[in-house]
Order: C-alpha cells, then structure tokens, then sequence
C-alpha cells in the first residue's frame, strides 16, 4: 500500500495542527518536493472533517481502512484511521511530525519516530515531552518549529535533501542507543 513514492508522516496530530500539516504537504507539492503524506490523528472522531480540511488544500485522501491495495502516490494522503500500523509506517517514512506539539497540549511520543530511524519536527509545547525532545534537539535528529509556516517550510528543505534528512534520522538512533540499559542500570543501583 504505501509504494515507492517517499512520504512523510504527520503523527498523533490535533485538530489545528492538521491545517498546518495540510498546508506543509501542498507547499512541497508546490515547491517541487513529490512526496505523499500519512496523517495519523490522535483521535479518529473528526475524520470527516479532516477530509474535508484536505480537500480545501487540494489535497486527495483515502482512509488506510478503505485503501485497498492501490499504492500510495506522489501528493496523496493517506490517514491512517487503524490501530497498531504507525511503527512500520515510521520506518519507511523520509521523516515524522510529531503532533500535539504545534496545539496547547504538551505534546505526544517525539522518540517513536526516532526509534525508527528517522528525523523528527516537533511545534513549540513539549512540556510532556521536555527531555526527550531536549535529547534530540541536542544530538541534531530533530528541530523544533514555532508556527505552521515554519513548519512548512522545513518539510520542504527535508523532502529535498534527503541525504541530510537521513543522516539526521540516523544521528537520532545514534543519540537513543546511548541512553539503552538505563532499566537495568538503575535496578542494579536498587539491588
């Protein structure tokens, strides 16, 4: 289903945070960046009006529960409406979104993508998420944006150089393997 098309992923997203996303998707589309987007809202109660928000933007979209076995193409979205899939989506993805970052709410799971490998975007509220967002700003796999238009247009320069997208994904997996064993180290300090 997602094919050999690069793509991005927009994960755990707000309502709000899905016009900036929708908005960054069609700017690369624009900008000569040919990529497809998987959105993965947080909550999957507002899809309709997702999918109207998408087509305001120009936008095709399909549910990842009605897709079928059609690839997935250059500038098409794909929301993924099902539980359990987002991991492997990360994985082959050029880069990740982080939602609940953009919106009030302190944001969601910014190690997750990296986990997979992959470089990470995040807005400005990661109160929930201080230190691992802190890690990855530090080891240079993710970046921070303040406002939608930034948000833009990073996935723009991340889509056209994906050498450089790569190598800060691969710095991110760097950074998280050095904090690994910290359960056991700190078991064996209790013992």
């Amino acid at each position: 289903m997602l094919g050999g098309a690069p793509f991005w992923v927009a994960a755990s997203t707000r309502p709000g945070e899905e016009a900036a996303v929708a908005a960054a998707h069609a700017d690369a589309q624009r900008a000569g960046a040919p990529s497809a987007l998987v959105i993965a809202p947080r909550h999957l109660d507002h899809l309709p009006d997702l999918e109207a928000l998408l087509r305001t933007h120009g936008l095709a979209s399909r549910r990842r529960s009605r897709a079928g076995r059609a690839q997935l193409a250059p500038g098409e979205v794909l929301i993924l409406d099902t539980l359990g899939e987002l991991p492997a989506v990360f994985s082959r993805a050029r880069f990740a979104f982080v939602g609940g970052t953009l919106a009030p709410t302190g944001g969601h799971n910014v190690l997750e993508p990296a986990y997979a490998g992959r470089a990470v975007l995040f807005g400005p509220h990661v109160e929930k998420v201080r230190e691992a967002s802190s890690l990855l700003l530090e080891c240079g796999g993710a970046q921070g944006v303040a406002n939608a238009g930034e948000l833009a247009q990073l996935v723009v320069e991340w889509l056209q150089d994906p050498e450089a997208t790569a190598e800060r994904g691969a710095t991110a997996l760097r950074a998280l393997a050095r904090h690994r064993g910290a359960t056991e180290r700190s078991l064996a300090l209790v013992e």
